[in-house]
């Protein structure tokens, strides 16, 4: 199986499932694991995504950590990933991934993050994952060494041998599925 049909077959399964009671289910049970972990509890830093329908929503998980974390978000500025800081009175637009991102808001550095939650299309136990295509996290993660977890519905994830990886893939530290 190549990436493109791995990624285009399981966008597929995750568009079916979008609205379903059991995704919903998973995403509880998701946000209850990540915000129990050490990692997240001890990270005063962290860099997460503003999701898309079809992925495990990460509103819920921003939401607790306004309560004691800087909070950024990845903004694709020049063919490159830049976090910007938000906080609960941020304002957002549409990208043109139609991704919500921070209208005004303060660049942050990379390396200041104590924890990256990192999406994707498909994951295997191991931290190998499947993207989107771009290649904008592995390019990041070549560069910067950061505690890295990626949340995965039971869906998404895959055999070690489904998923083909490249010398360029970058690995995520933890994969927590339900």
């Amino acid at each position: 199986m190549t990436k493109k049909s791995l990624r285009q077959e399981t966008l597929q399964a995750l568009a079916a499932y979008c609205n379903t009671l059991e995704k919903k289910e998973e995403e509880t049970l998701l946000y209850e694991r990540l915000v129990s972990l050490p990692l997240f509890k001890q990270a005063h830093n962290i860099g997460i995504y503003r999701s898309l329908s079809h992925e495990v929503n990460t509103w819920p998980i921003i939401q607790q950590a306004f309560l004691d974390k800087q909070v950024s978000v990845p903004v694709v500025t020049n063919k490159r990933l830049v976090f910007k800081e938000i906080t609960p009175t941020t304002r957002y637009s549409e990208s043109s991934f139609g991704i919500l991102e921070p209208v005004e808001a303060r660049t942050v550095e990379v390396s200041t993050l104590d924890l990256l939650i990192v999406p994707g299309v498909a994951f295997t136990n191991s931290g190998s994952r499947l993207g989107y295509g771009g290649g904008y996290y592995d390019r990041l993660l070549a560069n910067h060494s950061l505690p890295t977890i990626s949340l995965a519905m039971a869906l998404q994830l895959v055999a070690e041998e489904l998923l083909p990886t490249e010398p360029h893939d970058q690995k995520i530290n933890q994969i927590l599925a339900v």
